[in-house]
């Protein structure tokens, strides 16, 4: 689970985490495209989407034919998770 509530050093632990699990054969310039699009994405998030808090808890990609579509389940952060 990535939440953009998740700053300093929460969101490097996750990170992390999210390192461990990503197949071994990737190799050093793999991961560091991974964690630099992934700083990209949270940025543009910020910048346009910064009243959407929530956590994304699922997702799934469907494919027919030539398009494809994103189904996302995701459950608001509560206050109290906000201030961990």
């Amino acid at each position: 689970m990535w939440d953009l509530a998740f700053k300093g050093e929460k969101r490097i632990e996750l990170q992390e985490q999210m390192i461990e699990k990503l197949p071994t054969a990737l190799g050093a310039e793999d991961v560091s495209i991974f964690l630099d699009s992934l700083e990209m994405l949270i940025e543009r998030k910020e910048k346009m989407f910064s009243d959407v808090q929530e956590y994304i808890i699922d997702h799934k990609v469907l494919f027919s034919g030539t398009t494809f579509s994103l189904n996302v389940t995701a459950v608001p952060i509560t206050e109290r998770e906000k201030q961990n």
